[in-house]
């Protein structure tokens, strides 16, 4: 019963995201104040009960809900709505759900695809405790990255918008200049958290876990491409001068490769498909 309470729980915010993301739409197409407070009220009413199926699946659990797929994308998808939360109170910009919502919808239809059972795998505490260190961590990171390419969306539409004469609701975005910063400063958060939870204590949990820090599967090759993507941008931004439209561009294929890593995982298998 438990259970079905926690699947519950998702499903009831799966369709107010869902609601939201059909709101923030309609916002966008024909620009009412209120369609985007009411927008942004069933996010953040989502936020409720997607809340409330975590922290149920952790005490059913007995620790974090972060050993299988679903429970990863589900926590990467309940950070990416608490980052638009920091956003909302840091801009004042409702509009910029149009953009954050799909993000944060993509995600969660991830999760929703994926097998939902309680994993009954046990571990040593210290193992547990470095999985939690590496999953959490790299959730928080990717759900960072996930903001990030939602500002490199919204510049790309923002500048040809600009481009053509057209701004309509553009108008009520951040500048240019404050979306490149904002795209800039995601990653410059999320990259040291990757760096340490994907890679560091996740060789150090893969070695408690197996006896060994690297065994060639798919999701640790995955994680290398994604920190060396992302290095390759650092390298961009700081040394080559990438700004605006490049960069933007940048956060947008990063977040695209993070997507194609958990469909190389499903499609491959390896011990991080349960």
């Amino acid at each position: 019963m438990n259970y079905l309470n926690d699947v519950t729980l998702f499903w009831l915010s799966f369709w107010l995201y869902l609601a939201s993301f059909l709101v923030f739409t309609t916002y966008l197409a024909i620009r009412s104040a209120n369609l985007g407070k009411i927008a942004a009220g069933l996010l953040f009413l989502g936020f409720l009960p997607h809340t409330g199926g975590i922290l149920t699946r952790w005490q059913l659990a007995g620790q974090a809900p972060l050993s299988n797929m679903f429970e990863y994308a589900n926590m990467m998808g309940w950070l990416t709505v608490a980052a638009f939360a920091g956003i909302v109170a840091r801009y004042r910009r409702l509009i910029l759900g149009t953009i954050v919502s799909p993000a944060i919808l993509m995600i969660i239809v991830s999760a929703s695809m994926l097998p939902k059972e309680l994993s009954a795998q046990t571990m040593p505490d210290l193992g547990r405790h470095w999985l939690a260190i590496h999953v959490g961590l790299t959730v928080l990171a990717e759900g960072a990255f996930a903001v990030g390419m939602a500002m490199g969306v919204t510049y790309l539409l923002k500048s040809r918008a600009e481009g053509r004469n057209s701004m309509g609701a553009w108008h009520r975005i951040p500048s240019l200049t404050r979306l490149d910063a904002a795209g800039f400063r995601a990653v410059e958060f999320a990259y040291p958290l990757f760096t340490v939870g994907a890679l560091f204590a996740g060789s150090v949990w893969a070695h408690e876990a197996w006896g060994v820090t690297w065994v060639w599967e798919p999701k640790q090759i995955s994680a290398i491409a994604i920190w060396t993507y992302y290095t390759a941008c650092f390298y961009a931004r700081l040394q080559l001068g990438w700004r605006g439209k490049r960069f933007a561009l940048l956060n947008v294929g990063g977040f695209l490769l993070i997507l194609l890593s958990f469909a190389v995982n499903l499609v491959f298998g390896g011990a991080h498909a349960a």
